[in-house]
């Protein structure tokens, strides 16, 4: 389970076909503004393609993650950190 703990701005969650067709009722059509690294983050946690995500425009993004899992970080170069290890682009690490 993921918790959030802190949202950075426009931190949202996003998948790659987002709401198209509902634009009469005020929805914005959405998806993911990078979707090849929404693709690789999915791939190097063995998700579908299409799968949702949190993408996070500006930080800080503080998350606790509780159980057993894998965290895959794509797209922009950050500083990203998980129980103070460096997590580095397009690379996924356990939790």
């Amino acid at each position: 389970m993921i918790e959030i703990l802190q949202a950075g701005v426009q931190t949202s969650v996003q998948d790659a076909v987002g709401r198209p067709g509902w634009r009469h009722l005020g929805v914005t059509p959405g998806g993911a503004s990078d979707a090849p690294a929404l693709e690789l983050a999915n791939a190097l946690l063995g998700n579908p393609p299409g799968a949702a995500g949190l993408e996070v425009w500006q930080g800080p993004l503080r998350l606790r993650l509780q159980g057993v899992g894998w965290v895959a970080l794509a797209g922009a170069d950050f500083d990203a950190r998980l129980a103070g290890r460096p997590l580095r682009p397009g690379w996924r690490a356990p939790w």
